[in-house]
């Protein structure tokens, strides 16, 4: 919308609002009820710009209307789309994504980053997943001082009096430009998650960047946009430290350290503060301003907007960032230098990552972000554990660039023939945010206004899929309009838990003879503070069956108490010999002995599962299953393994390996004389 020149209809407006009001009216009872979650599997979690209330009429007489025109505090701001059901076989149809859940700018402000926990309490028992978005500034700083009369009016550059306009920032909970909110996924209901701040100062404007949740270690880590520094927080919302790539990044890498200068900091009461010039609003500087926040295979991945460029650091199992910050990629073959404000991992070897265009900063509420230049692409991993030099591409939206994306990307189920989601087919549907995405050259009608989402399936690269009419289009508000806007969606996350794979672990019997019970001197026992002493064991059975070998984990007690917190361990693989070696095994399946086990997503190259004390009685021993993808090995004579697991409360790894059955044998002559002829024969067995 460009209201210097043209106002939004009220019909247009008064639309707005009912549907606001109708679709709070319609999750009321669903945000409190107490026996069901606020969503299911494989819905998405989406993020957006609430909108612009226009002035009255009578408003209009004697100001600009612009300086009169707020933002809409009953616009949603984050919605739950349910996407069990499209429309069919992706002909670029529209498709009906009813909305479950939704919050608005009045509760929480304006968010952009999500991230879901892992769906599990302190003790060990399930739960369905909280939610955490962090505050935002890619849609606009937008403040707000009395005149002389005490009303509130809109201003341009900063002064005195100067205060966050509503809906700017979740100020009823007491949130502002640090806040990361948490949204009980069971209830719905919303709370101010932590406030960021370095060294007891918080975020003074620029806000936050994206979060991401490690299942291994339980932490959230989030990018401040103004710092440049990545926080963890545990699940109580604690700050446990920072990271700081300007840096101990650089230096690590042998470039310049471009330090945090803390007397750079946005002020909207100065002068000099111009909601119209975003060089005001003193975000961290492109060297060390950090965004896209992922964890894979131990590591952190986080983008860097100088380049742009993908780092990564290594996670201690306690979550801590070790100091081996390093280069994952430069990206240097993309079509624009926007930064990256997403990444992701199918668990199979692949980054899928979403650029956003700079913030405009356009004082008429259109164009939030530098429209048509933004792409959505992915990398593989090499077989030398380096990512592949070019990216591959995914067209989005159907105008000419097809670039359209606004920065945000995910993976969720696939579908059937028919349209209905297959929760058997983990991480095959890409979603991504955008703009104006059903827009032609040669039509412009209402449903071609669609600001919302994109889904197409991830193998589906350019050249393929140009344009990409085998794709699905969702609107974020149902209302297909304002074809001026450019920048007003956030990014997305649909919960996709991949615990098991179908044919693996569901149709598997798990033998229940073949559990082998260590005495207390194969395995040195691990007390629990407070509790009993555990034992753990680790054993792979020989052979491999569909390029999968199954390895079995046991744990028991051997004291006389019960637990009273969970117990839990921690599992990856690594190749020892062979494709890769030195890198790390996908595990895609796990299977426990009882509903009580609660295991992070799959396939994955690393693995924790949790069990409540109380079901681990004295004497008792209670397994899980998992299932390592070989398919890359198997060909590889002599190729091997080590697989190895350690309880999170402390202890030693217990590590097993294993591989290709191949036996060497070189038999000799007793004695070789110097200079003489001696044969050697060499056999190999399986």
């Amino acid at each position: 919308m460009t209201l210097r020149t043209r106002l939004p209809s009220a019909t247009f407006f008064s639309l707005s609002l009912a549907l606001a009001w109708l679709a709070i009216f319609l999750c009321a009872p669903l945000a409190h009820a107490q026996d069901k979650a606020i969503f299911k599997k494989g819905d998405a979690v989406l993020t957006g710009f609430s909108g612009v209330t226009p002035p009255t009429g009578l408003q209009l007489t004697n100001a600009d209307p612009l300086d009169r025109s707020f933002i809409n505090t009953r616009g949603v701001v984050l919605q739950i789309l349910d996407l069990s059901r499209m429309p069919g076989t992706p002909n670029a149809q529209l498709a009906d994504a009813p909305r479950v859940f939704s919050l608005t700018s009045g509760q929480i402000g304006q968010v952009f980053g999500i991230a879901m926990d892992d769906g599990l309490n302190e003790d060990g028992t399930r739960r369905a997943p909280h939610i955490y978005v962090t505050a935002t500034s890619v849609f606009g700083l937008n403040v707000v001082a009395p005149n002389a009369s005490g009303q509130l009016m809109r201003m341009k550059n900063g002064q005195t009096e100067a205060q966050w306009m509503s809906g700017q920032f979740g100020l009823g909970l007491g949130g502002g430009p640090g806040a990361v909110y948490k949204i009980d996924g069971q209830t719905g209901e919303v709370t101010l998650f932590a406030t960021i701040a370095l060294n007891g100062v918080e975020n003074s404007g620029p806000a936050l960047g994206n979060i991401t949740f490690d299942p291994r270690t339980r932490l959230l880590y989030v990018s401040d946009l103004e710092t440049g520094m990545i926080h963890r927080l545990d699940l109580r919302g604690i700050d446990r430290g920072y990271y700081d790539h300007g840096k101990n990044g650089r230096a690590k890498a042998g470039l310049q350290p471009v330090l945090f200068n803390a007397d750079k900091r946005m002020d909207i009461t100065a002068p000099y503060f111009s909601v119209e010039d975003t060089s005001t609003w003193q975000y961290a500087e492109k060297a060390r301003k950090v965004w896209g926040v992922a964890v894979y295979n131990g590591r952190l991945y986080y983008s860097i907007a100088e380049g742009p460029q993908i780092w990564s650091v290594g996670l201690a199992n306690d979550g801590a960032f070790l100091d081996d910050a390093r280069l994952e990629i430069e990206m240097k073959d993309l079509p624009s230098i926007n930064p990256i404000s997403a990444i992701t991992f199918d668990g199979q070897g692949v980054m899928y990552l979403a650029q956003r265009g700079d913030a405009t900063a356009n004082y008429d509420y259109s164009v939030l972000a530098r429209p048509r230049q933004s792409a959505t692409l992915r990398y593989q991993l090499n077989a030398n554990r380096t990512w592949a030099p070019k990216a591959e591409i995914y067209s989005v939206g159907l105008p000419r660039s097809h670039r359209q994306t606004n920065g945000g990307v995910t993976l969720g189920y696939g579908y059937d023939e028919k349209g209905n989601i297959d929760y058997n087919k983990c991480q095959a549907t890409i979603w991504t945010t955008g703009e104006s995405l059903r827009e032609t050259d040669q039509q412009r009608s209402a449903e071609t206004i669609v600001h919302g989402l994109q889904g197409v399936d991830k193998t589906l690269v350019q050249p393929q899929n140009l344009p990409p009419l085998r794709s699905w289009f969702i609107d974020f508000d149902g209302l297909y309009s304002d074809p001026e806007a450019a920048g007003h969606m956030g990014t997305v996350a649909v919960y996709s838990p991949c615990v098991a794979d179908a044919k693996v672990a569901e149709e598997t019997q798990v033998p229940t003879d073949t559990v082998y019970v260590p005495s207390s001197t194969d395995v040195k026992a691990v007390p629990i503070p407070g509790g009993p002493n555990i034992t753990i064991s680790k054993w792979c059975l020989p052979g491999v069956e569909d390029n999968k070998v199954r390895c079995r984990v046991a744990i028991r007690n051997i004291g006389t108490t019960i637990a009273t917190s969970p117990i839990g361990f921690d599992d990856a693989a690594s190749i020892l010999i062979g494709n890769g070696a030195g890198g790390n095994l996908t595990l895609v399946a796990v299977k426990g002995d009882g509903p009580e086990w609660a295991c992070s997503s799959l396939p994955a190259t690393n693995l924790s599962c949790q069990l409540p004390g109380e079901a681990l009685p004295p004497n008792k021993v209670r397994y899980v299953d998992v299932w390592m993808d070989v398919a890359d090995l198997a060909d590889d004579p002599g190729w091997r393994y080590r697989n190895c697991v350690k309880l999170k409360h402390g202890g030693e790894d217990i590590c097993v390996d294993g591989g290709g059955e191949i036996e060497i044998v070189k038999v000799g002559p007793k004695t070789c004389f110097d200079g003489a002829t001696c044969a050697f024969n060499i056999t190999l067995t399986n």
